[in-house]
C-alpha cells in the first residue's frame, strides 16, 4: 500500500522528468483514422502548474498553488504535511504509471474525443495506450493536461485514432523542430496532411 513517503519519491522523480522532458514545451501530436484516412492533430502546452493535478494528490490551494507545489518537489521539499492521498485509491493508481507518462512520446499511441461514459472528466481528449493515459482539455489555442488515469485509452475514447507522430519545440519557439516519435510502419501521406501543419514544422 502507498504511503506518503513512497509518494514524495516518485512525486519527486515524476518532476524532474518533467522539468527536463515536458515544462515550457508544446507538443504536436498527429494522428491519422484508420478507417477514414483522415489527419488530424492537436497542440499540447506543458506548464510547472499543471504538474500537481497529474500526481492525483489533495492539497490545500489556499495554503500550496500548483506552482508552488511543483517548486517544492523539484528542490526535494515536498513534506508529508503539503498533501494527502485520495481515500478511493486513485492516488496510489496515478503515481503507479505518472513516471511513464512523463516521457509521452513513448506512451502516446493512440487518441480520441473523450467518450464521457462512466467516468466524470472535464477532458476534451485522451491520449495514451492500453494501459495508461493522459486527459487534456482546451485553453485557448492548446491543450493542456489535466490528469492520468490507469485505464485502456480505447474505453474512454469516441472514435479511436493511431497517434502517427509527435514532435516538439520550446514554448518561445515559433515552430516545432525536434522529431520525438514516428510511427513504425506507417507511410504518411504528405499530400493529405492539413496544409497547417506545415506552417508549424521547421522542415529543414
Amino acid at each position: 500500500m502507498l504511503d506518503k513517503s513512497k509518494a514524495i519519491e516518485i512525486i519527486t522523480e515524476c518532476a524532474k522528468l518533467y522539468e527536463r522532458n515536458l515544462k515550457s514545451k508544446n507538443l504536436l501530436i498527429l494522428s491519422i483514422n484508420n478507417q477514414s484516412k483522415r489527419y488530424n492533430y492537436i497542440e499540447v502546452a506543458f506548464d510547472k502548474s499543471n504538474f500537481m493535478h497529474l500526481t492525483g494528490v489533495i492539497v490545500d490551494k489556499k495554503k500550496i498553488s500548483a506552482k508552488y507545489f511543483y517548486n517544492k518537489c523539484l528542490n526535494k521539499k515536498l513534506s508529508p504535511d503539503d498533501f494527502d492521498l485520495r481515500k478511493d485509491g486513485t492516488t496510489e493508481l496515478k503515481l503507479s504509471i505518472l513516471p511513464k507518462l512523463m516521457i509521452p512520446s513513448s506512451q502516446l499511441k493512440i487518441i480520441g474525443d473523450f467518450n464521457n461514459l462512466g467516468i466524470n472528466l472535464y477532458a476534451e481528449k485522451i491520449t495514451g495506450n492500453t494501459m495508461a493515459c493522459m486527459g487534456f482539455k482546451k485553453v485557448g489555442s492548446y491543450y493542456i493536461p489535466i490528469t492520468i488515469l490507469k485505464e485502456d485509452t480505447r474505453k474512454l475514447i469516441k472514435f479511436q485514432e493511431q497517434v502517427i507522430a509527435i514532435f516538439s519545440k520550446k514554448k518561445t519557439e515559433d515552430k516545432y523542430n525536434n522529431i520525438n516519435y514516428i510511427a513504425k510502419k506507417v507511410i504518411i501521406n504528405i499530400n493529405d496532411l492539413p496544409s497547417e501543419v506545415f506552417d508549424k514544422l521547421d522542415v529543414e
